[in-house]
């Protein structure tokens, strides 16, 4: 992890730490670390829409364009502005700006990478996409950590493991019609329980796999009783009771 990655991780974990929403982590992590680079351009090609064997020209220019920029420092950038003809009613045309950016690691950056622009974009628009991109990516991998950590936890507290049953009273939610539930797998490193659930009167199952901490809001409560295969009990449960 070089010194841009890890300054990142850091600003990101901080900002969920605070419960900040997206839109206050953005800005919280743009002030914290900035770009982490300056905006080079390094060329501005022009393309013609209207000319023979456009197809093949456009994949021998983006490959040139990608392997420039892959071998330049991060930040670094090229713009492909694309030429569209003139209106047969003589209303003048529009450009677009299409940009190809550097992630520093040998590699294009994906913020941005499909983006199209009106006008011409500033470095700082350019940079600001792909950061943006890197900060949701960042939370997002830390928030799937924390849940995936979470949802680990409930399954050693509670001890969870193939073959429990559970009679359920559900009044909302994904269980809503099911009357039992039996635990037919566990996956342990992503904290996920597959379950066979049925409901009152029917012999045919519905399975479905959900989050541990998603199945313990559902059967885990005060009132219920956890059953082993073979005992039977009466589980109580409401989320949402009226």
């Amino acid at each position: 992890m070089n010194q841009n990655q890890t300054a990142l991780l850091t600003a990101c974990k901080h900002a969920l730490s605070l419960g900040f929403n997206e839109e206050a982590i953005l800005k919280y992590v743009f002030e914290t670390i900035g770009f982490g680079c300056i905006g080079i351009l390094v060329e501005h090609v022009v393309i013609s829409t209207n000319v023979p064997d456009r197809a093949k020209r456009d994949r021998e220019l983006f490959t040139r364009l990608e392997a420039l920029v892959k071998n330049s420092p991060r930040g670094s950038y090229v713009i492909v502005e694309r030429k569209f003809p003139q209106l047969e009613d003589q209303t003048p045309s529009s450009n677009t700006f299409q940009t190809i950016v550097s992630d520093g690691s040998g590699e294009i950056a994906e913020g941005g990478r499909f983006s199209s622009y009106g006008l011409y974009p500033s470095s700082a628009m350019v940079l600001t996409e792909m950061v943006q991109y890197e900060i949701n990516q960042c939370c997002s991998s830390l928030l799937l950590t924390q849940q995936t950590n979470d949802c680990k936890a409930i399954i050693r507290k509670h001890n969870l493991r193939p073959g429990q049953h559970y009679e359920i009273t559900c009044r909302t939610g994904d269980f809503k019609s099911f009357s039992k539930a039996i635990i037919t797998h566990i996956a342990f490193e992503h904290g996920f329980v597959s379950v066979k659930l049925f409901r009152k009167g029917k012999s045919t199952p519905t399975y479905q796999t959900i989050l541990a901490n998603t199945f313990a809001a559902y059967v885990f409560t005060e009132s219920q009783t956890l059953i082993l295969s073979g005992v039977s009990k009466v589980v109580s449960h409401s989320l949402n009771s009226s």
